[in-house]
């Protein structure tokens, strides 16, 4: 899994030195690469969300990803991407609204992930700590999942960093990121 990550840390330093817009497209650049997964992922989605609309209302979006939202990121994040669900936490809230969403999600990074993410930085001369890297490579795919969802869920989401966090621990990087989410008309 750790050389997975590693490959994809190595592409976002050489093509977009973690530079946020860059990294945008560069994902979607990666999803239309790595179709299998997103198909896959994309079919699965569907199917649960026709499940869930036939037995709740469409409007009650909040409440779907409340209930079924934390296995679909947590998939997007671990299998059409290369991050470690062991060390991944996700929890789905509903807002204000039954369209309003709030996300928590944690992820930690080991030390051989923040060492590595270091000596990338370091050979591609970009002007970067670490945890800076880390923590847009991380975002970015989370800011981007809505691409997916409007489409299945038929609603125009955008989704909004709230609130993050970095905790440099002696094992690593413990990110713990908040996010909003709600249609736009």
């Amino acid at each position: 899994m750790f050389f997975k990550l590693k490959n994809l840390l190595n592409k976002l330093a050489f093509y977009t030195k973690f530079e946020r817009m860059d990294m945008i497209e560069f994902y979607k650049t990666e999803i239309q690469k790595n179709l299998m997964p997103i198909r896959s992922f994309e079919r699965d989605f569907n199917e649960i969300w026709t499940n869930w609309a036939k037995k709740n209302s469409k409007s009650e979006v909040a409440k779907f990803f409340k209930e079924k939202g934390d296995k679909l990121l947590i998939r997007w994040l671990t299998e059409v991407f290369p991050f470690n669900n062991r060390k991944l936490d996700v929890k789905f809230f509903e807002g204000g609204t039954t369209v309003d969403i709030i996300l928590k999600i944690t992820y930690a990074f080991s030390n051989e992930e923040l060492f590595f993410v270091e000596k990338i930085i370091s050979e591609n001369k970009i002007d970067l700590s670490p945890q800076i890297a880390l923590v847009r490579s991380f975002a970015e795919l989370i800011l981007i999942f809505p691409i997916i969802w409007n489409e299945i869920i038929g609603y125009e989401f955008t989704i909004m960093p709230e609130n993050e966090k970095e905790e440099l621990k002696k094992d690593g990087l413990n990110l713990l990121m908040e996010f909003s989410s709600r249609p736009y008309y």
